[in-house]
């Protein structure tokens, strides 16, 4: 885990799920998100204690394990407060919920590990936040209620609203709970003005508009392709009839 400054109150540390840090004061940050475990909240409390911060709060952008897996450690060292949105708060509070969504019922025992269950942790509601410098707006797609920040030193923190290079070479398929709304996010990131970018799982960039063409080809490749399958099965069974 290595740390950035990207602004003069701006921070994130790099890491496989990248965590934003803004400084509301010379010694209190809020971060953006945890990280994937207690093992990755032990990390960034051990570089945020070697930089003299402490952590007054955690943004969540959205509730998926890797994302907030460090929560419980850091909220039990620290006494923090964690924000998050609409169901989102749900799933953090109900860590089985993740799993149970992902797999339609009840999860047997192979999904009820902690790269889908992060560790209960108590939450506010976003609605809630009142901290200068720093803002939320809405990331719908991947997941219900993602949030992503914008800071004042107009730094971006896009959580997982779309995704890396790497990710899309090695996967092709990634996980998108409504498509639409996918892709209208990727329409407003191309609308935003700002200094830098973060998403959580790609590298910080000052344009992002490769990663959102990127990202909504391969969408639309993978929609094209199942309809191709679909129609070919739909013209078989019509045949066989």
């Amino acid at each position: 885990m290595d740390l950035k400054q990207v602004g003069s109150r701006t921070y994130y540390i790099d890491n496989p799920t990248n965590i934003g840090i803004f400084k509301i004061d010379d010694e209190k940050v809020y971060l953006i998100d945890s990280g994937n475990d207690k093992d990755a909240g032990r990390k960034i409390m051990k570089i945020i204690e070697a930089n003299g911060f402490k952590v007054e709060g955690i943004l969540a952008t959205h509730s998926n394990a890797d994302h907030v897996g460090g929560n419980k450690y850091i909220q039990d060292k620290t006494g923090c407060c964690i924000f998050s949105s609409n169901i989102e708060q749900c799933f953090l509070e109900n860590p089985i919920l993740e799993a149970s969504f992902l797999y339609g019922g009840y999860p047997f025992k192979d999904l009820r590990n902690k790269f889908l269950m992060a560790k209960e942790s108590s939450s506010l509601k976003l609605t809630d936040l009142d901290v200068q410098g720093i803002e939320y707006f809405p990331l719908k797609g991947h997941f219900f209620d993602m949030v992503g920040y914008k800071t004042v030193d107009d730094v971006f923190f896009l959580g997982d609203s779309l995704f890396s290079e790497d990710i899309i070479s090695k996967y092709h398929i990634f996980f998108i709970y409504d498509v639409k709304a996918f892709l209208e996010t990727l329409d407003y990131l191309d609308s935003l003005d700002g200094k830098l970018f973060i998403p959580s799982h790609a590298r910080a960039v000052d344009d992002i508009s490769k990663l959102t063409d990127l990202n909504r080809k391969k969408v639309k490749e993978i929609a094209d392709k199942i309809i191709e399958i679909w129609y070919y099965k739909s013209v078989r069974s019509r045949s066989s009839s």
